[in-house]
């Protein structure tokens, strides 16, 4: 078979035809005889847009039995190896997790839904890798980072989300280990391997911000409500993680944002289905969470500002419609929904803080391979972005806002 790769990329030895020819093999999808007759490997997505991974296209083409020429485009994914990051992606077990995710329970989703709300996996040789099926030959795509979304893309995921979250429920009464296998803290560990590193990491990003704001033109009273929350913020960071005692708990995606969302348009150009990627980060705890994260990092300004108690409604309409439907005795009351925003506000500022700086970074500018010992160059560079420099005064004003009303609302 004929084999092309582009010159200057550099692929693994690993990724070949006989990997290929396995897991071709090894998903039930095919008996009997395969051969490939040819395949090119390119890199999946653009600088900047992976962060904790290496994402390959498979462009495939195979015959098997009487059928000829089949054409298969692929997603081979596997952790990035270098730096802290690779180190902490091993011990945390963040590919095992995931791939349970794709493997087990998205399938189970599926059937109780009748509807996929992720790619389709396939057998990995690896046990350090995922391979999917390629959503783009779907029409599935991913909005431009740069462009924040407007409320029919936000409302999509919305709706999405909230089928996600009921069907998790059902999950967990069926599996609760099956769950609770898949839940466990990666990002804001309690006496995990990485806490010490993490919590630097965390206050270093909200002092950083604080700083940023305070030379910012008329934020000097936000950069000061920031650096007030300091001193409590990991230990806020890790409480917000754990499951509620009572009350409404769901399998958050954990990293909701734009980029691990796909959307397919109609031929109008209208956004009519949503399809979610890239779950390590899972956590079983509020659905509170999932839509805050997601909001506070993809919406536009103007749905945080004119439409995003709507959204919450929404959420609620369609997440106790489908716990309804599917048979579970839950409900999120309205009451609750208000109490966990409430509570929880400080995971849209850890939002803003921790995560917008690396989303919004130009490609040079971030380095996967960061030594725990750089973390705070590195930081520095992200912050001073000038599309962050211009977005984050305006969300930070959002967010006070927002929190204020919260409070007048509870």
């Amino acid at each position: 078979p004929q084999e092309s790769r582009t010159m200057k990329e550099d692929f693994p030895a690993w990724l070949d035809e006989q990997f290929l020819y396995l897991v071709l093999q090894g998903k039930d999808l095919y008996n009997g005889t395969i051969s490939i007759i040819n395949y090119s490997v390119e890199p999946a997505v653009a600088p900047g847009n992976n962060f904790a991974s290496n994402l390959y296209r498979v462009n495939l083409y195979y015959s098997e039995e009487s059928l000829k020429n089949i054409y298969l485009s692929l997603i081979v994914k596997v952790p990035s190896t270098k730096g802290f990051l690779g180190e902490y992606l091993e011990v945390m077990d963040l590919f095992g997790k995931e791939r349970k995710i794709y493997d087990t329970i998205l399938p189970m989703f599926k059937d109780t839904l009748r509807k996929e709300l992720g790619p389709i996996s396939l057998h990995c040789p690896l046990r350090k890798g995922l391979v999917l099926m390629d959503l783009t030959e779907e029409g599935y795509k991913m909005c431009n980072k740069w462009k924040r979304l407007d409320f029919p893309h936000c409302e999509l995921v919305i709706k999405a989300i909230a089928k996600y979250h009921a069907a998790s429920v059902l999950c967990y009464h069926n599996d609760p280990k099956l769950v609770e296998s898949v839940s466990k803290e990666v990002v804001y560990p309690d006496r995990g391997p990485y806490e010490k590193e993490l919590k630097v990491w965390v206050e270093t990003s909200v002092e950083n911000i604080a700083r940023k704001l305070s030379e910012i033109k008329d934020c000097k009273l936000y950069a000061d409500y920031i650096l007030g929350k300091l001193d409590k913020i990991w230990n806020s960071a890790k409480g917000m993680c754990k499951r509620k005692a009572t009350g409404l708990n769901v399998l958050n995606h954990g990293d909701l944002w734009a980029n691990n969302v796909l959307f397919k348009y109609n031929s109008f150009n209208e956004v009519e289905d949503v399809k979610f990627i890239d779950f390590p980060i899972a956590r079983f705890t509020s659905p509170v969470l999932d839509l805050m994260y997601f909001l506070w990092m993809s919406a536009s300004e103007r749905v945080l500002r004119d439409r995003h108690e709507e959204l919450y409604n929404i959420y609620l309409l369609n997440l106790n419609y489908n716990l309804q439907r599917l048979g579970c005795v839950e409900r999120m009351s309205r009451g609750e929904l208000l109490q966990d925003l409430c509570s929880l506000s400080d995971w849209a500022l850890l939002s803003i803080c921790l995560f917008i700086p690396k989303v919004m970074s130009e490609p040079e500018d971030y380095n996967m391979d960061v030594e725990v010992g750089k973390t705070k160059e590195c930081f520095q560079k992200l912050l001073n972005g000038k599309s962050f420099t211009e977005l984050l005064p305006v969300l930070v004003k959002l967010f006070v806002d927002w929190t204020q009303r919260l409070k007048e609302i509870v």
